[in-house]
């Protein structure tokens, strides 16, 4: 087994979640985009508080998607 430094765990960090970090950047800009054409669901990104809660739900529900997106087709 290789010996992993600080470095190489973050290295891997990002690699992992880099679909999770660019699903979340394109759902933000979507839907900032249109927030007015978007009802209750465009209202949460009137508040920063509403888009921070959002940003944290919406990163687990994309890293488990992600994550057993491989084993769901199988």
């Amino acid at each position: 087994m290789d010996l992993l430094t600080w470095t190489d765990i973050i290295i891997q960090a990002f690699i992992r979640l880099g679909p999770v970090w660019v699903a979340l950047v394109v759902l933000f800009l979507v839907s900032y985009r249109y927030k007015r054409s978007l009802g209750l669901y465009g209202k949460l990104f009137d508040s920063t508080i509403g888009m921070i809660g959002f940003a944290i739900v919406m990163f687990w529900v994309f890293a488990v998607v992600f994550l057993l997106g491989p084993w769901i087709g199988s």
